[in-house]
């Protein structure tokens, strides 16, 4: 019955026993917390600062509040409605989590977004190849022979590089560490390129391609890239999957595959690479809405059968998102353009329509 009896947080309930009110541990309840959490768990701070005394944080460097669980992004409060341009939350100091339709370092820009205003050099259409790198976004070719990027900061489209005489559409590519290696390209060329991302300058590598190619998929993976279908310098289906190595410089054939392989797309999840639509020459261009999975490890190509999915297309936009696959737009075979987006669940084989649409079809 003393007062100071288990560290006067706590009850005596038998000989040498406390049982300890709530926020107090130990054998004799001198163990404080925080927020819940025994001193040495830094979640009780929100792992922004220390536990010093009982529900008593001191916080880290911009960070504050009770459990040092507030903090700001560009100067606005997390709590404050206003932060991460109301298009996001606050996660940490200076991070920004944005919501879906949005994005951008601190969420000003939301998708889809359009420029007031676009330079002529952003004019060309069917751009290759689009790389982030140092809060920009980089283009590579369309009907222009250059790189230009895009400003995330700024919000202009500036021109970056000249690629000389690279063809600035139809080409084949893959980014490896900070270097852009293509080749092929709409003017058949045999030639190969890489284009380093931090000077922005390009260099022809040695050696030439088998045959000229353009027009199919490209997917990166380890120090290369997967080269997927598309045509050749004569007009002809390149009916393959094919592996460029950087390192070595060299391309190899993986796998034959059908014919169907005329503008269509693909990206990479882990050791799996999707692949969807395409088209043959034929004077009407028709399309397919065929679905591929090739498996890298184990060099195997595979139809799989869904349902609910996209119209037969081409030209179409194709990116990899966790276990899924978007899919955006595209051509159809009637030369008609689509405006939907769809979404494939690449574990469950199972395609939905989703109701945002493109604001332009294509």
């Amino acid at each position: 019955n003393e007062s100071s009896v288990c560290s006067t947080f706590g009850n005596c309930t038998a000989l040498d026993t406390c049982s300890c009110i709530e926020g107090r541990f130990g054998a004799n309840c001198s163990e404080f917390s925080c927020n819940l959490k025994r001193a040495n768990d830094t979640s009780g701070c929100s792992s922004h600062g220390t536990c010093v005394g009982q529900n008593e944080c001191a916080c880290f460097e911009n960070y504050f509040g009770k459990f040092c669980n507030e903090s700001s992004c560009y100067g606005v409060l997390s709590n404050d409605t206003a932060v991460c341009s109301s298009h996001g939350t606050c996660q940490s100091f200076n991070s920004c989590s944005c919501d879906d339709d949005s994005f951008g370092e601190q969420c000003k820009l939301t998708c889809p977004y359009e420029l007031s205003e676009y330079p002529q050099i952003a004019t060309g259409r069917y751009s290759t190849l689009l790389v982030s790198y140092n809060n920009s976004f980089y283009i590579f070719g369309g009907h222009i022979q250059a790189i230009t990027y895009f400003d995330m900061n700024t919000q202009k489209i500036e021109i970056a590089a000249t690629s000389g005489g690279i063809a600035g559409y139809g080409l084949f590519f893959g980014q490896i560490g900070l270097n852009v290696y293509m080749f092929g390209g709409a003017s058949y060329s045999k030639s190969k390129y890489v284009t380093s991302l931090t000077t922005m300058t390009i260099s022809q590598l040695d050696g030439e391609l088998p045959t000229g190619m353009a027009w199919g998929a490209s997917s990166t993976y380890l120090d290369g890239f997967f080269t997927i279908g598309g045509l050749s310098s004569t007009s002809t289906g390149l009916e393959k999957i094919s592996f460029y190595n950087a390192t070595t410089n060299t391309l190899s054939e993986k796998t034959t595959m059908p014919s169907l392989s005329f503008g269509l797309g693909a990206d990479r999840i882990d050791d799996l690479i999707v692949i969807y639509g395409g088209a043959t020459l034929a004077a009407v261009l028709p399309s397919t809405n065929n679905l591929f999975y090739y498996n890298i490890s184990s060099n195997n190509l595979v139809l799989k059968s869904y349902s609910n999915g996209p119209d037969p297309l081409y030209y179409m936009s194709v990116v990899a998102n966790d276990r899924f696959i978007y899919i955006f737009g595209g051509r159809k075979g009637n030369n008609q353009y689509s405006d939907e987006i769809h979404r494939l669940d690449v574990d469950n084989v199972v395609f939905k329509s989703l109701s945002k649409k493109l604001t332009t079809p294509g």
